[in-house]
């Protein structure tokens, strides 16, 4: 009921100024503002005695510190706030909109049925988000203010827009997407809101909370501050809100699986290419070790993976005993390489130039990823060493990192915590040894321009669409969806543009050299004793290409993390890799290409409809089991006939997949994602 009555009034004031420009000019001193400063030494007090208090409390002392640096800058960062947007529409706000200043009328069943606000010494000309974000954080129940915010901003919007097309505006109105993003931009707000407004909104006693008390710096008026903190209502909301605008990149302010073997199946001499042989690896071996008197014998050789588990190559593990000059030596190496058999696959695959940048990709990129990490002592390994790459024939030769221990984890089980934050160190080095690699023009890294989404081609195009038609058929079934399923089909005439504009390079975000198809089958893991991981390597870097940070995100958050993770755990695990991002670049000396947390964070909302691509299409793919996973070849994944298709609607029965839908689809609807 606020939101509707809010969106109003903020309407009316946007057509009132169409009417009559520079009529709001005069508004321009918010709570918090650059000229009168009467408040702030009453907020600096109010936050010296939340400094003292938290560092009291055990497991946020850490918090102490950096709130002393928001200390410092507190004014110019809260003016920050109340600025007008430069890019979005501006309104009158309330600027003091919370409960004590809203009179509601009450049916005989005590339910609301209209209000009014009151008490508007506040009114400034900014963003609208502003009285959103300051009612949030100072009025709704706690359980609200920590599920529902994204809601009631869809509803706000859907209410502002409606009024602004009956009022005949002109502006432009911002999208659903947009108003989210105005919201991360402002967000500092949530700070000033629920750190220092609300434990005054929420004293019990309130027969000594007179302004003299509040302002003054007695004794008697520290003590009654200090009360304010000791609130367990406002200890509750503070302990959520510290770690949420950490998080967030607010500028405040940072847990754990068995592993399961690679699958290796036998092969048949049938199934064995007539190049794959002993010459074979003999030639690698008198190449790399310039010796011309080196044999091979006793080969053996398996496929890599079973069906489910690599769909755009064929993996072989070649093992064997090498001799030189009588001494003996045991191998154990990967061959990588197209389908030989397949012309769907390699049409498609061409179109990418899939293999031709992945040999490039190790055998000259990581090298020299590896260079730079040495450079500043880090010894890490990101991928497995290349020992030999032809070109011509698209073949790829690997060290086996499975005689150094390293496994795959289940993509059926997906990563915890503890796997995905090492993903997470690794993916940040990556990111930033390419940031450095195209600063410093040691090799065109920019060149890559074919991900999975690209303007050049379109071949993996059907595979998404159809997932997508699959997805639409089976929420069709469900009770309670023709909301979404209408919603869906609309936004499908648009699809493969919004996908291509992800993978865009632009101006205002990080962009890299990303891997592409970032997911639990291309990460391979070590662990100890106790079977927790201790480190982690990268694989497969056949969709590289040079777009924002974020896809990779994005790719490897929703089609990896457990469910539980993914539902709660995001904007912590951007936290974590931006931090790993931040110090890399540093030792590297490219600090200054870091983006604070806060607009990575920002460009993060911006690309979130990659949400939706790899939660709700690629994911279901990857988590096939059972009878499905025994069709999942390239042909069924890739293909328009009626095998594919009904492979398509079997994986989308997965209860798996259902709950990954019923937790995504309202998440996505609420930040405008759906809309076309």
């Amino acid at each position: 009921m606020v939101m509707e009555k809010l969106a109003k009034m903020h309407a009316s004031t946007v057509v009132l100024e169409e009417k009559n420009p520079g009529m709001f000019d005069h508004f321009n001193q918010g709570i918090f503002n650059r000229t009168a400063t009467a408040f702030l030494e009453f907020f600096l007090m109010h936050l010296d005695i939340f400094i003292e208090e938290v560092s009291t409390w055990d497991d946020y002392k850490q918090y102490a510190a950096k709130l002393k640096k928001v200390r410092n800058d507190l004014n110019e960062r809260a003016s920050q706030v109340y600025d007008p947007s430069k890019e979005f529409m501006n309104v009158l706000i309330h600027g003091d909109l919370w409960t004590n200043n809203i009179m509601f009328t009450f049916d005989e069943k005590n339910r609301p049925t209209d209000l009014l606000f009151v008490d508007l010494q506040f009114s400034t000309w900014t963003s609208p988000v502003v009285d959103i974000l300051y009612f949030a954080h100072n009025s709704l129940k706690e359980e609200l203010r920590q599920g529902n915010i994204p809601e009631l901003i869809q509803y706000y919007h859907t209410h502002l827009t409606t009024l602004l097309k009956k009022m005949n505006s002109k502006k432009k109105i911002p999208t659903l997407r947009e108003m989210h993003v105005m919201v991360l931009e402002k967000e500092f707000m949530a700070f000033l809101a629920g750190v220092m407004m609300q434990p005054i909104m929420l004293v019990e006693d309130s027969t000594n909370a007179d302004m003299d008390t509040m302002i003054s710096d007695s004794e008697a008026s520290m003590q009654f501050k200090r009360n304010l903190y000791r609130n367990p209502k406002t200890k509750t909301a503070l302990k959520f809100l510290l770690p949420y605008l950490d998080q967030r990149g607010i500028k405040l302010f940072r847990k754990y699986r068995m592993p399961v073997d690679i699958k290796t199946v036998a092969c048949a001499d049938s199934d064995i290419p007539n190049w794959l042989n002993q010459p074979f690896f003999e030639n690698i071996l008198r190449k790399r070790k310039k010796e011309n008197e080196i044999f091979v014998d006793s080969l053996q050789l398996e496929f890599v993976g079973g069906k489910g588990e690599n769909y755009a190559s064929t993996l072989y593990r070649g093992q064997f005993t090498s001799t030189l000059n009588r001494n003996q030596r045991r191998y154990s190496l990967i061959v990588k390489t197209t389908y030989e058999d397949n012309q769907l696959a390699n049409d498609i695959l061409s179109e990418y130039n899939i293999f031709k940048q992945e040999m490039e990709m190790y055998d000259q990129v990581l090298p020299e990823y590896h260079r730079l990490l040495r450079s500043i002592g880090d010894y890490s390994q990101i991928s497995p060493k290349s020992i030999f790459c032809d070109y011509q024939n698209s073949i790829i030769v690997f060290e086996d990192l499975s005689i150094k221990g390293f496994q795959m984890a289940d993509r059926k089980v997906r990563l915890d915590r503890e796997h995905a934050e090492l993903v997470l160190m690794k993916l940040a080095k990556l990111h930033a040894a390419s940031v450095v690699v195209d600063a410093n023009a040691t090799y065109n890294v920019k060149k890559y321009k074919t991900g999975m989404f690209n303007r050049k081609t379109s071949g993996v195009s059907s595979f998404f669409l159809t997932n997508l038609d699959a997805l639409i058929n089976c929420i069709s079934k469900w009770k309670g969806y023709e909301y979404y399923v209408a919603k869906l089909e609309k936004m499908r005439l648009g699809f493969e543009e919004k996908a291509r504009e992800l993978y865009d390079p632009k101006e205002d975000v990080l962009n890299v050299l990303i891997h592409g198809d970032l997911w639990t089958n291309n990460v391979m893991f070590k662990y100890n004793n106790q079977q927790r991981p201790i480190d982690v390597q990268i694989v497969d870097y056949q969709f590289m290409c040079w777009a924002p940070a974020t896809v990779d995100l994005y790719y490897f958050f929703h089609t990896s993390l457990t469910e539980e993770l993914r539902q709660t755990a995001i904007d912590e695990l951007v936290q974590f890799y931006h931090h790993h991002l931040s110090e890399t670049l540093q030792k590297l000396g490219l600090s200054h290409k870091t983006p604070t947390l806060h607009a990575f964070q920002i460009s993060m909302l911006k690309g979130q409809f990659a949400a939706f691509i790899y939660g709700l299409l690629s994911q279901p793919i990857m988590l096939i089991d059972g009878a499905a996973a025994t069709e999942a070849d390239f042909n069924a994944i890739i293909g328009l006939d009626s095998r594919s298709l009904q492979f398509k609607e079997n994986v989308y029965k997965n209860e798996k997949v259902h709950c990954a839908i019923r937790h995504l689809l309202p998440q996505l609807d609420r930040k405008g994602l759906l809309d076309c």
